[in-house]
């Protein structure tokens, strides 16, 4: 996403959409393609990070099984094409499903936290 990011900003300043001064101060002034991928880029941080605890929990007690990284896998791949829906055509009846299938996996992955948790 960065560098499709430095790739649309890129392409925003050499067509004179940009005003250089007045972004450096507020993100709001990009054009929408570049404000499209900053969102996608904030969205990155945010229910990753759990997926990215859970993962080190996970490993931390040892229970890392065959249904987690198969549930890994699910939230990677769920992931990347919420990235490409969001950056292209921004469809929220697309993007909503694949933001649930992550959410579904995350909470997935927190269950098998606890069983691994219990068995300690």
């Amino acid at each position: 996403m960065y560098i499709r990011l430095a790739m649309v900003k890129a392409k925003e300043i050499k067509a004179g959409n940009v005003d250089l001064v007045e972004t450096a101060a507020n993100q709001e002034a990009w054009p929408a393609s570049v404000r499209l991928i900053n969102s996608n880029l904030r969205n990155q941080f945010e229910t990753p990070v759990l997926f990215y605890v859970l993962c080190i929990v996970l490993l931390a007690l040892r229970a890392v099984s065959s249904t987690a990284i198969i549930v890994a896998f699910v939230w990677s791949g769920s992931r990347f094409l919420h990235a490409f829906v969001h950056t292209s055509s921004n469809n929220v009846k697309l993007r909503l499903p694949l933001f649930l299938v992550g959410v579904t996996c995350i909470l997935i992955l927190l269950v098998l936290s606890f069983k691994g948790l219990a068995a300690l």
